[in-house]
């Protein structure tokens, strides 16, 4: 799976993250936002996590977190990563 277009999901709002993805040759994730501080390696761990199982080895993976719970980041990063596969 490759990413072919810029694409995003979520929101900006308490408990909820935005996660946009984009084409790149490499695999970069960004995280920003509240939680980064005590949560960065969780985040960064659970987005590597729905990565893999969708088969997707190189694209650009950014959040911005506002309070997001795992499963709100991990359901945010596969509907991004979906949008941003479909032609």
């Amino acid at each position: 799976m490759k990413i072919i277009r810029e694409a995003a999901a979520g929101s900006g709002e308490k408990s909820d993250c935005t996660v946009s993805v984009a084409p790149s040759e490499v695999l970069h994730i960004e995280i920003t936002g509240s939680g980064k501080e005590f949560f960065g390696e969780q985040m960064e761990n659970e987005v590597k996590s729905v990565l893999a199982e969708l088969g997707l080895t190189s694209g650009t993976v950014r959040v911005a977190d506002s309070g997001a719970l795992p499963f709100c980041i991990k359901a945010r990063v596969e509907a991004a990563v979906m949008r941003g596969v479909k032609e």
